[in-house]
């Protein structure tokens, strides 16, 4: 039976496999240890649920300066929530006691080598997703959330 708890889970699953695709980075031997240029951020915020019953949150930080390695040892919060750093830049926590419903304000902040970066938006309506950019990151970065997708 194809139950709320399996939509969510699939979904998150898809969405962390197109960043992981998505975010890596080809090493072509041009030693970029460059600095200058912004971290890239890619944050994802769902909740699952009729009403509300659970919401996760998975937060990746890469540094461009250094051919795209992950950046780890970031504190990383989500509208109070500390996120726990699980390797190869990847932060993430689920939360059952105050997930975020509808219309709930959710602010993204990071502190790390690379910079301070934070994003803010409000959960959308059950059914929906919104993008919106991450201050201060690489273009390209984004805060992704979404409702009962």
């Amino acid at each position: 039976m194809y139950t709320m708890e399996n939509r969510v889970f699939s979904f998150i699953a898809l969405l962390l496999i197109s960043l992981s695709i998505s975010s890596c980075n080809k090493d072509n031997n041009d030693n970029n240890n460059q600095t200058g240029q912004l971290g890239m951020v890619q944050a994802i915020i769902i909740s699952g649920g009729n009403p509300v019953e659970i919401s996760t949150m998975q937060v990746t930080i890469s540094d461009l300066n250094h051919q795209g390695l992950w950046i780890t040892g970031a504190s990383v919060t989500v509208s109070g929530n500390v996120l726990t750093d699980t390797g190869d830049g990847s932060y993430s926590a689920i939360t059952t006691l105050a997930p975020f419903s509808e219309g709930t304000l959710i602010t993204v902040n990071i502190k790390c080598t690379a910079g301070d970066y934070t994003a803010s938006g409000s959960m959308p309506a059950q059914g929906q997703s919104i993008q919106v950019p991450v201050s201060g990151a690489a273009e390209g970065s984004t805060l992704n959330i979404a409702n009962n997708i």
